[in-house]
């Protein structure tokens, strides 16, 4: 893949500056040699469509393992936090502002840069579910390599149209919650814990997708429409030329 070529290639050209450098050697190879520019991709998020059916699914009460699976991929749809943050937070998380709205505050595990979310009240049901449920962090503990097998499961028993991962629910809620809601970039790099706003900037990429795509149905959906008022405007223009 370019993506394994270009990292393997900036590994490379640092061992030979670091070589150069400490006298290891007379030339600094591949000085003159650029990196290749690896085209920004969308990140993957879950539609609307497949959000709704995964939300919408019944899962017998028996099932507590697909149960605890389904809530964490959703509260990364309504807080934007990856795994390793989700399992992680705690009650000590949690601050009311003076309006009483309810936030969540922690620092990244990834990058170590503090997170500031505004609870929407499915993310607040979703904390207060497990309230009681004997543990010390807002949200139960799963293995991950299991938690991606589940939702598998539960993206094929839903009937979604892509494949499903826990990290596609950090994207969801950047690109639709809040992109999607007028919500400024900066705002979201903060609620993110992103280390700048570029990093962030990536998620616009997916609400453009989003727009050409429902444009592309729009003129889908209305192409016969416009062909009986052209048929009709052509009928009108051979009646007044006679």
């Amino acid at each position: 893949k370019a993506a394994t070529a270009h990292k393997h290639f900036t590994y490379l050209k640092q061992a030979c500056h670091r070589a150069y450098k400490d006298g290891l050697t007379d030339k600094y190879l591949f000085a003159r040699y650029k990196e290749p520019t690896i085209p920004k991709k969308a990140p993957r998020t879950i539609t609307p469509e497949n959000f709704q059916r995964i939300v919408s699914l019944e899962i017998p009460s028996d099932k507590s393992s697909l149960i605890i699976s389904r809530d964490l991929l959703l509260i990364a749809c309504y807080t934007g936090m990856a795994y390793v943050d989700a399992v992680s937070v705690t009650p000590d998380n949690l601050s009311c502002d003076e309006q009483g709205s309810l936030w969540l505050k922690y620092n990244r595990k990834k990058t170590g840069v503090q997170a500031m979310v505004k609870l929407i009240p499915e993310a607040i049901a979703l904390f207060d579910k497990y309230k009681n449920a004997g543990q010390p962090t807002l949200m139960p503990r799963q293995n991950y390599a299991f938690l991606l097998k589940n939702l598998k499961k539960i993206a094929e028993m839903s009937g979604c149209t892509q494949p499903i991962t826990h990290h596609m629910g950090r994207h969801y809620y950047a690109s639709i919650l809040t992109l999607s809601n007028d919500v400024p970039i900066d705002v979201i790099s903060k609620m993110l814990g992103h280390t700048n706003v570029r990093m962030t900037q990536v998620y616009a990429m997916v609400t453009q997708d989003k727009l050409f795509e429902e444009a592309e149905k729009f003129i889908e959906a209305t192409k016969d429409f416009v062909l009986v008022i052209n048929q009709s405007n052509r009928q009108i223009t051979n009646k007044k030329d006679k």
